[in-house]
């Protein structure tokens, strides 16, 4: 069996996030990928079975990435609010850190092959994430949502997410050039913004 080749896998993987981030999903293809990293088209197939598989994969990596990330960090004693806190303190670090990553985890979450792939993916951060949630609404830090008792059967989470960390997602969109720092941005989104923003979350997640 050929031994891998790293240095030409890492090029290729870059490359194809390169790609993906500028043309989207449906102007990517195996011979454009090929062409950009200089290696054959029948090489890629070595590593990749087909153009979902390599998307899948560098989704998955770059996924499991951000869960270690998360989970590195976590205090499942930490009062909701600075967990919170923490948490779009992170996003907006690799947001500035991994401007192409960001980018192509967001295409692939607003798109059918993550629905398709949620189920491969790590589950560790979501089940931590929810117990942690769900801890908060106990003692009384986080907002029931109405459900009552019910809420530990019947969380909305979509509802959670997009008021949680919605605003934060919002924002950074405005962002046009991401390899500048935040200061930078002609959107004039900085750390200022970001804690009023945050602060206006954390008043509407109140119980």
């Amino acid at each position: 069996m050929r031994p891998r080749d790293q240095a030409k896998i890492e090029k290729i993987r870059r490359c194809a996030l390169e790609l993906l981030v500028l043309e989207g999903f449906d102007g990517f293809s195996m011979q454009k990928l090929a062409k950009a990293a200089g290696v054959s088209p029948a090489t890629l197939y070595i590593y990749f079975k087909d153009k979902e598989d390599l998307i899948f994969q560098l989704w998955q990596e770059q996924v499991t990435a951000w869960s270690e990330l998360q989970l590195a960090g976590f205090v499942p004693e930490a009062p909701f609010e600075a967990e919170l806190w923490r948490q779009w303190n992170n996003r907006v670090l690799f947001f500035q850190q991994h401007p192409l990553e960001w980018q192509f985890v967001q295409q692939v979450r607003h798109s059918p092959l993550h629905e398709k792939h949620m189920g491969r993916m790590p589950a560790a951060l979501a089940e931590i994430a929810m117990t942690y949630v769900l801890e908060a609404i106990k003692r009384g830090e986080l907002t029931d949502f109405g459900l009552g008792p019910s809420v530990h059967e019947n969380f909305p989470r979509d509802l959670y997410w997009s008021l949680a960390y919605g605003p934060l997602y919002s924002m950074l969109r405005w962002v046009p050039d991401r390899s500048k720092p935040l200061h930078e941005s002609p959107a004039q989104v900085d750390g200022l913004l970001i804690e009023k923003a945050f602060a206006c979350v954390i008043k509407g997640l109140r119980p």
